[in-house]
């Protein structure tokens, strides 16, 4: 039996990373499953988690944006349909289809998730 957590990422894992962030810094990864890798590493400052299958297919990305630094369209959304002063995060997600950002939000001992997509700017509330 193999045991998959001691394993490295392949060569490919790597050179897909490489090539989709080649200014990313501080890279480590770690497998989350058998099928799963994930990379964590700075790039503009900021840390970012991206998932890849292990056959080097990218598959997500995530980091945390600060609010004034969204784009305009994003801000004036958020700001005209919720309170800000719930905020507590923002979560940027890509996907290969899809980019959508998650605002964490937090309503005296309720928290919750609202869910922005960019592209069609449907929005979905989701409760912790």
């Amino acid at each position: 039996m193999v045991n998959w957590l001691n394993k490295k990422p392949s060569r490919k894992l790597i050179k897909t990373l490489k090539a989709k962030y080649p200014n990313a810094t501080f890279v480590t990864w770690e497998q989350v499953n058998k099928y799963i890798w994930k990379s964590t590493f700075i790039l503009q400052k900021t840390e970012h988690k991206a998932l890849f299958n292990k056959s080097g297919v990218w598959l997500q990305t995530e980091s945390y944006k600060p609010f004034y630094c969204l784009p305009e369209k994003e801000i004036s959304y958020f700001t005209s349909h919720y309170n800000f002063e719930n905020l507590q995060k923002v979560l940027f997600l890509e996907k290969p289809d899809s980019s959508s950002f998650i605002f964490e939000m937090n309503s005296g001992n309720h928290a919750y998730q609202v869910s922005i997509d960019t592209s069609e700017y449907t929005t979905k509330k989701k409760v912790s």
